[in-house]
This record gives structure tokens, C-alpha cells and sequence, in this order.
């Protein structure tokens, strides 16, 4: 009596006929994929955002800190302003002040200055070329549109760095982090100056810059992801920043209201050099990115 013992039967394709030809998938172990970078654009990102943070930290300090004061001075002291008004009753009238009964002073007769003040004061800075109407609208206009278009240009270069630095996937939430702590931090420190004082004073106005330097790093961090497009736009920036200046110390100049080693045709040069630098480096790099 036999016993039949089950055949396994194994049928092997070959892949290079059929179905086989498709090319084969290699499974790729998650172990051996590179390790996520932080930042955009490997190392050469990370020193470019830094060093984006740096300018913008350093732009930051000489407006508002260094130039602001100068131009503030400036405004008062440069300004004409309408020779039919009296000052100082204006003032009495703002501050509630009583004024003394007028002496007998003759019409046009000025209060006896101390003649060597008036021209050492006069000598540092070059007679004004233009009207004093005029230079009553350039000197503000100028002095405004240079702290406008300076701070818009090194808060984009920090928007730059922090999408560059901050923009990859493991530190976008620093970012965030940072961009609810700088809104946090500017709507404190306003409600607590206006209910302690009442009012700002100009130096509240200057911590609060440097805080919007971090927001817009957290901001460039969530919204502009890779960076390339925020780091083109602030180059730019920068580029029209630095003109600005150049035409600022000009205008100054023919105002009377700039220094006279301020005004020369290589202090412009230099001022518009240093201020366009960064741009002019940024542009060409941010292709690498």
C-alpha cells in the first residue's frame, strides 16, 4: 500500500520579464535618512541669518539710540518757525503759566546774547541755502521718512534672519514662542508706562523698537519659510535705507540743520556705503538659500 506524500509546487518569476520590469524600490531605513536641519539652508543659513540678526540689532541701536536723539535736537533747534508768533505766550497758554506784564522793549530789539556762543554755535553748522519756508517742511519731512525707512528696513532684515534660523521645522516653535512673548511684552510695557506717566516718553519709545526687532524675528520665523524671498526684500530694503540717508545728509545740509563735516561729498558716501552694505552682500547669498 503506497502513501502519497502532498507536492509543493514554488513558482519563481524572473524580473527582468513581465511584470518585472519595473524598475525595483529600494526601501530606504528611517536610520539611515540625515538628521532634520534646524535652520534653512544647512550652515551657511545659520551664519547668514545670524549675522542678519546682528545687523539688524546694530541698525537698531545706532536710529534710535545714537541718530534720534541727534535729530530730535535738531528739530527743535533748526526748525524756523513763524516769526508773527509769540512762543512764549503759546507755551503760557499750554502749561496754564501767568505771564509777567510786557516790558517796554522796542519793536524788533532782541534779548543781548552772548556773541561768541552764537558763533561757535553757528560755525559747526553751514548757512542754510533754502527758504525758510521751505526748511520749515524739509527738515521734519526728511527727519521722519529716515527714521521710517531705517526702521522698516532693519526689522526686515531681522524678519530675514529669524525665517533663515528659525525656519525649519524642529525650531519653528521658538519662533512662535518668541513672537507671543514680544506681543506680550509690547502691550505690558504700554499699558504700564501710560498708567504710571500718562503719556511716552521718548525713551519708552526706544525700548519698544528694540522689542519689535524680536517680534519681527519670531514673525520671519513662522511666516517666511525658507527665507530666500524675506532675505531678497530686506537687501532691498537696506539698499533704499542707505538712500534715503544719503539724500537726508543733503537735504540737511542745504537746511542748515546738518553738521558741516556731515554734509561733505564723502561723508555722504561713506553713511550710504555703510548703510548699503549689508544689502549688497544679502541679495547675491540669499540665491544660495
Amino acid at each position: 500500500m503506497s502513501t502519497q506524500t502532498p507536492v509543493e509546487v514554488q513558482v519563481v518569476f524572473d524580473a527582468s520579464k513581465g511584470r518585472g520590469r519595473r524598475s525595483a524600490r529600494r526601501t530606504v531605513s528611517p536610520k539611515s535618512l540625515p538628521p532634520a536641519r534646524g535652520g534653512s539652508g544647512g550652515v551657511f543659513g545659520l551664519v547668514l541669518g545670524l549675522v542678519s540678526i546682528v545687523v539688524s540689532g546694530g541698525f537698531y541701536y545706532v536710529t534710535w539710540w545714537k541718530a534720534d536723539p541727534e535729530i530730535y535736537l535738531r528739530l527743535l533747534t533748526k526748525t524756523p518757525v513763524a516769526l508773527d508768533v509769540d512762543m512764549d505766550a503759546v507755551a503760557a497758554q499750554m502749561f496754564g503759566i501767568q505771564m509777567p506784564p510786557k516790558s517796554k522793549v522796542k519793536p524788533g530789539a532782541q534779548p543781548e546774547t552772548d556773541a561768541g556762543d552764537v558763533a561757535a554755535s553757528d560755525s559747526e553748522f553751514p548757512l542754510a541755502k533754502w527758504s525758510g519756508q521751505a526748511t520749515q517742511v524739509a527738515i521734519p519731512a526728511v527727519a521722519y521718512s529716515w527714521l521710517t525707512m531705517s526702521s522698516l528696513s532693519y526689522l526686515l532684515v531681522a524678519m530675514a534672519g529669524g525665517a533663515v534660523v528659525f525656519g525649519g521645522a524642529s525650531l519653528r516653535r521658538v519662533g512662535f514662542v518668541i513672537t507671543v512673548l514680544s506681543v506680550l511684552g509690547v502691550g505690558i510695557g504700554a499699558y504700564y508706562v501710560y498708567s504710571e506717566f500718562g503719556w511716552y516718553r521718548p525713551t519708552d519709545l526706544r525700548f519698544g523698537m528694540g522689542i519689535l526687532v524680536l517680534l519681527a524675528l519670531g514673525v520671519g520665523s513662522v511666516v517666511g519659510r525658507g527665507g530666500r524671498r524675506v532675505t531678497r526684500i530686506a537687501s532691498v530694503s537696506l539698499i533704499l535705507a542707505a538712500v534715503v540717508t544719503g539724500a537726508g545728509l543733503y537735504v540737511g545740509g542745504q537746511c542748515g540743520a546738518v553738521k558741516i563735516e556731515h554734509f561733505s561729498l564723502q561723508f555722504i558716501a561713506i553713511a550710504f556705503a555703510v548703510h548699503a552694505a549689508w544689502g549688497l552682500v544679502l541679495f547675491p547669498l540669499s540665491k544660495r538659500l
